[in-house]
């Protein structure tokens, strides 16, 4: 939930908005997403070597990120699936072999890392959940 609050003063006839509720210093950025909270710390500088597109494609797939284990994930008949470079494409609108490259600048950047059968993102990017466990 974003919280608007607008204070208007009437000795110098201004008013001033702000939007409370997603950014906390201490903590970072907050997006809900079907009840879930994505972090995204605002002191960590992202890498260098990762463009405006590769950083908006990061935010696409961390609404897929699974609770507590911080890998991509879908729902599927029953149970969560792990994402394949076909899925990944589709979450953040490529086909299969930009997919593969996008998947390949993110590992050679550090903000993903492929497991046995899982991708994970950096927790410290982006992160599902409030705070990060010992297991992250």
């Amino acid at each position: 939930m974003i919280k608007k609050e607008s204070i208007y003063n009437n000795d110098s006839d201004s008013r001033t908005t702000r939007f409370a509720g997603r950014l906390d210093n201490s903590r970072g950025y907050a997006t809900y997403y079907n009840g879930k909270t994505i972090m995204s710390s605002v002191d960590v500088v992202y890498p260098k070597d990762a463009t405006d597109a590769d950083l908006g494609r990061m935010m696409k797939l961390s609404k897929y990120l699974q609770p507590k284990a911080n890998y991509l994930g879908y729902k599927g008949n029953k149970d969560i699936n792990s994402m394949d470079a076909v899925k990944i494409g589709e979450a953040i609108g490529v086909g299969e072999s930009q997919a593969k490259r996008f998947i390949k600048r993110m590992t050679d950047t550090g903000m993903m890392m492929r497991g046995a059968k899982r991708y994970y993102i950096n927790p410290i990017y982006f992160l599902n959940g409030k705070y990060m466990n010992d297991e992250l």
